[in-house]
């Protein structure tokens, strides 16, 4: 699914929304390692026709120790229930004989020795969303690798993509 979003182009077939607020997390304590989840969104809205893909990017920042990092996540969750209390992590169809992934990440390395380096990165997940139930929301999370001194701030935010018909 690599590449779906840019094979789109700008129009009624893309909505943006907000994923995961903004959050911030400690290593080894408060946010570590825990998913933030942004609302539930409708992908098969009134008016509109069905969205089947979803690209999620997740960005942070973090002053880490040396020689440490962080491992950004990102995943996909699905229900049918608007509130959203039936969510359950999604795992997309197998595409051109990939099996999709509940989740995906990407590790941030400070490569040097000074404590408090500023590092950032982003983490983009395009997710074909053809087998998902009616509703759908995004989470984000940061492990940050050292213990208690390293802190990050993260958030996302999502795009609902539905394909054109080509003629």
């Amino acid at each position: 699914m690599q590449g779906y979003p840019q094979s789109h182009t700008p129009g009624a077939d893309i909505e943006a929304h907000p994923g995961a607020a903004q959050s911030a997390a400690t290593a080894a304590g408060a946010g570590d390692n825990t998913y933030v989840f942004g609302p539930v969104l409708d992908r098969q809205p009134q008016g509109k026709g069905g969205f089947n893909a979803i690209a999620h990017a997740v960005v942070a920042d973090a002053a880490l120790s040396g020689g440490f990092g962080m491992t950004m996540y990102s995943k996909i969750q699905t229900g049918a229930l608007s509130n959203g209390s039936d969510m359950a992590d999604y795992t997309p169809p197998t595409l051109d004989g990939q099996q999709g992934t509940v989740e995906k990440t990407k590790t941030v390395a400070d490569a040097s020795t000074e404590d408090g380096i500023a590092e950032g990165g982003t983490l983009q997940h395009n997710v074909d969303l053809s087998a998902a139930k009616q509703y759908v929301r995004v989470g984000a999370k940061v492990d940050l690798l050292n213990s208690g001194t390293d802190t990050a701030v993260f958030h996302s935010v999502s795009l609902l993509l539905a394909k054109r018909a080509t003629a």
